[in-house]
Formats: C-alpha cells, structure tokens, sequence
C-alpha cells in the first residue's frame, strides 16, 4: 500500500504519496556534518563562556 492512510479526529483522510528518498546523498552527509560541526562549536564556545564566568566568580569570592 503506497498510500498512506491516517485517522485525525475528523475521520479518515487520504494523504499524498509520500516520496521518499532511501539512498544517503554526499550532501545528506555534507549536511549532517555542517550541522554536527556548528552544535558541536556551539555549545564549545557556550560552555567555555560560562566555564570564564564561573572562574572570575570564583576569584571575586576570594
């Protein structure tokens, strides 16, 4: 069955074939570590942010 079938609270509706593409592209691979690289950045420079802030509290507190 190609179609795909699903129930809302309204009844029964018919939903479009969905296409989809099984084969892993170079750009699904390009984009999936563009993407990893960035949160990976992110959150590297997030981190050592509040890892300075932390530090300077802790001297302050001295």
């Amino acid at each position: 069955m190609d179609e795909l079938y699903y129930y809302t609270q309204s009844g029964l509706y018919f939903s479009q074939e969905i296409q989809t593409n099984p084969h892993i592209t170079i750009l699904d691979i390009a984009f999936s570590f563009f993407f990893g690289v960035l949160l990976i950045t992110v959150l590297t420079l997030t981190l050592d942010q509040w890892r300075k802030e932390h530090i300077n509290e802790m001297l302050r507190e001295r």
